[in-house]
């Protein structure tokens, strides 16, 4: 009899549970906490990711700016290879924010005169690690090319009074040194790379 008794309000005491609902939100909220903490985490990492390659690619873009200053210097392939990885290590070495890059790797042809560089780098994960991720890969490039190209260049000379004695013969030196930079004597002048127009003017006229 008391073991008929315990066994109803057992079941009665089921029955009473399966329909009770109370607390039902903060059992799904609790059960979702932990995947939401780990997309908010996987953002946060891609995030700084984004930012180190942002990071990256400035750095890199100065740096092939720098060699192609070196270029037009006159320096060598080898020379210009070794300024560029140079100035990239002391540039990320400033920045010390962590990301851990390779050596840049360039192509240089002095042919066309182009410069590209490209280079891995890692940046640490934070939330990631959780999941055995413990870092995320990317890679930045960057090209410079030192030619100009066709070029349209006009010269305005002032021959005005105040230009009398040694500044108009100044002023012919200057316009002679540009042309000869700007049209070398080996240049038969039928590539048209390089036109050049010229006038003078005077407040007297």
């Amino acid at each position: 009899m008391k073991y008929s008794t315990f066994a109803r309000q057992a079941v009665n005491k089921f029955r009473r549970l399966k329909h009770d609902t109370e607390g039902n939100i903060a059992i799904i909220f609790a059960l979702m906490t932990i995947p939401l903490f780990l997309l908010m985490g996987f953002a946060i990492d891609l995030q700084q990711v984004n930012t180190a390659k942002n990071r990256v690619q400035f750095i890199l873009d100065s740096a092939v700016i720098a060699g192609a200053r070196e270029m037009q210097e006159g320096k060598s392939d080898t020379e210009i290879k070794k300024y560029l990885e140079n100035y990239f290590k002391s540039a990320m070495k400033a920045q010390g924010k962590g990301t851990d890059c390779a050596d840049p790797v360039p192509t240089i042809s002095s042919g066309s005169q182009d410069i590209s560089v490209s280079v891995r780098c890692a940046q640490p994960t934070s939330i990631m690690q959780l999941t055995g991720t413990k870092e995320l890969n990317f890679g930045v490039t960057s090209a410079s090319t030192y030619g100009i190209g066709k070029v349209d260049i006009a010269f305005v000379f002032d021959i005005s009074g105040s230009m009398n004695g040694s500044k108009i013969e100044a002023l012919k030196s200057a316009a002679d040194t540009a042309v000869n930079v700007l049209l070398p004597k080996d240049d038969d002048g039928t590539t048209g790379e390089v036109r050049i127009g010229m006038t003078s003017y005077s407040y007297m006229a």
